[in-house]
């Protein structure tokens, strides 16, 4: 009974954190949300070079990978708290909406929020191809080079969009 309870508490305050940030998000014009969408594809390119595991997450189908989610949804809240604190709100954003992203695969009452995130993020995806490779070829002409081969990465990924939520294609449309 006391499981229950905190499980949809949990389930509450997780539906209300996916609710303003998606209120956030929509209202973001296309280059911002570009700019997230293309910060989100290096994390995601450091976080599966990292940890495998990220990779197999995000493209875990419906119903699947459900407790490893959850797990690694309590590690994004970490960073995201410390991008925060540390003044680093891009790189936050960003992190916001993988973890946004893990809440909404984690459970079926929260899907429909991950189809409305990525239908609003797939908007952006050309800017987001654009911001990578403004950010490369700063990095290029930059006399440290070491965030190029990230960003070469980075741009294999700008444009994915995790296999839950692919159908928002046939809803963009």
């Amino acid at each position: 009974m006391i499981m229950k309870l905190f499980a949809n508490l949990g389930l509450r305050t997780s539906e209300k954190e996916i609710k303003s940030f998606l209120s956030l998000f929509s209202q973001g014009d296309v280059e911002q949300n570009g700019a997230v969408l293309g910060m989100a594809a290096l994390l995601h390119h450091q976080f599966k070079t990292k940890d495998p595991e990220f990779d197999t997450l995000v493209h875990s189908k419906k119903g699947e990978n459900l407790k490893p989610i959850s797990l690694y949804i309590i590690q994004l809240n970490q960073f995201d708290n410390e991008f925060h604190k540390a003044g680093r709100h891009d790189e936050a954003a960003a992190m916001n909406l993988w973890n946004i992203t893990l809440r909404c695969m984690s459970h079926e009452t929260l899907h429909h929020y991950g189809v409305e995130l990525w239908k609003i993020a797939a908007q952006s995806i050309p800017e987001a191809k654009r911001w990578l490779d403004e950010k490369l070829q700063n990095a290029e002409t930059a006399e440290h080079k070491r965030d190029t081969p990230s960003l070469r990465e980075a741009l294999k990924l700008y444009n994915f969009i995790p296999p839950q939520f692919h159908d928002i294609q046939k809803k963009v449309g």
